[in-house]
């Protein structure tokens, strides 16, 4: 037999009792009821005549409508705003950019029409004990005293041990302090074009005393720089750096070689240091014609313990620096591995020259 369905009396009663009430539970103490026959009476009403559900969530809003028990302080935010973190980062991306275009074949000008020689001076060490001083000071000498002659830079100024290698000043004459001094004397010729930075000279990052001693009168480059020299109606590309990725033991130019080979021949000269050895060849691309140098400067840290230990020879006399001489007259570039033979072809190529007039036939 089927149960028999609540009058409707009940079931709207019930309802009505919720709607006031807004819970079950209330609802049922108000008609002094169990809550379990007030649930039935309501859910059966709304089963059969459609009505709509008038309980409250579980979670009443009378607990969100309640006062705070506490205000929390309002504390600054120690970071920069995002919108401006990112504006400022977009700045400071557009100088790094923009300086580092400017660097790419940055141009000198010499303003004498006549011919010029660079010295690409190697490596000096010159607080190091094997370091041949009486041949640095006369090479700077020349530089300073010979007209047309620049210089070129190209790093471990000093050997500014670091780390574990400051040990080693303990195996040189000469301190710390007379390094720097060293290293303020040379920097401050008034001769240099550009200088470069080295593996050594690096090791003290931007806080390196030798970035300091070079401003105002000359560039200053980590580690290598592609900067062409224009004088008269000519231009010279040179691609300097402190060393090239790559090595041989049969080769000494291996490295500028490859870069050269790498790059197309994009420059007229394509010198290296670093290594304590000296080379120099001239070479002609067989498909484009393109001539081009391939220099390596051997400094001038001629007695060296490590080399010895290692077994590396040392018995070279020569290419100390490498210096390029200019003429643009023709256009001609020519180098040289000894800065005196050098500094006197730059003197006789810039001789008052005499023109004989034609004698009429």
């Amino acid at each position: 037999m089927a149960p028999k369905s609540l009058p409707e009396a009940l079931c709207r009663e019930a309802w009505e009792a919720v709607v006031a009430a807004g819970t079950l539970a209330d609802a049922a103490r108000a008609m002094g009821v169990s809550r379990q026959t007030l649930e039935h009476r309501y859910h059966e009403g709304r089963r059969r005549f459609g009505w709509e559900d008038v309980l409250r969530p579980a979670f009443s809003a009378k607990a969100y409508e309640e006062p705070p028990r506490f205000t929390p302080p309002e504390l600054a935010d120690a970071l920069e705003d995002i919108e401006a973190w990112l504006d400022r980062r977009e700045g400071e991306f557009a100088r790094k950019k923009a300086a580092g275009d400017a660097r790419k074949w940055m141009e000198f000008t010499i303003t004498e029409n006549a011919p010029f020689a660079l010295v690409f001076v190697g490596d000096p060490h010159g607080d190091d004990d094997g370091c041949d001083i009486s041949l640095l000071r006369r090479h700077v000498a020349l530089i300073e005293h010979t007209p047309g002659m620049f210089g070129v830079g190209m790093g471990d100024w000093v050997n500014a041990w670091v780390g574990r290698l400051e040990r080693l000043y303990g195996e040189q004459a000469t301190t710390k302090a007379q390094g720097w001094r060293f290293a303020e004397w040379i920097l401050g010729k008034e001769f240099w074009l550009l200088m470069l930075l080295g593996n050594h000279d690096l090791w003290h990052g931007a806080g390196s005393p030798l970035r300091w001693m070079s401003r105002g009168h000359a560039v200053m480059a980590d580690w290598q720089a592609k900067f062409q020299v224009r004088c008269g109606d000519q231009v010279w590309r040179i691609w300097a750096a402190h060393d090239f990725p790559g090595s041989s033991a049969w080769n000494r130019l291996h490295a500028p070689g490859k870069r050269a080979a790498l790059t197309g021949h994009d420059a007229d000269l394509f010198i290296a240091a670093h290594r304590h050895c000296f080379g120099l060849a001239e070479q002609q691309d067989e498909h484009t014609g393109k001539v081009s140098w391939l220099a390596r400067a051997k400094g001038y840290k001629v007695a060296d313990t490590y080399a010895a230990n290692l077994g590396y020879g040392q018995a070279q006399d020569r290419g100390h620096s490498i210096v390029a001489v200019c003429d643009p007259a023709t256009g001609r570039m020519t180098c040289f591995s000894d800065v005196e033979e050098a500094a006197r072809y730059l003197t006789w190529l810039r001789r008052p020259r005499v023109r004989v007039p034609a004698v009429a036939a």
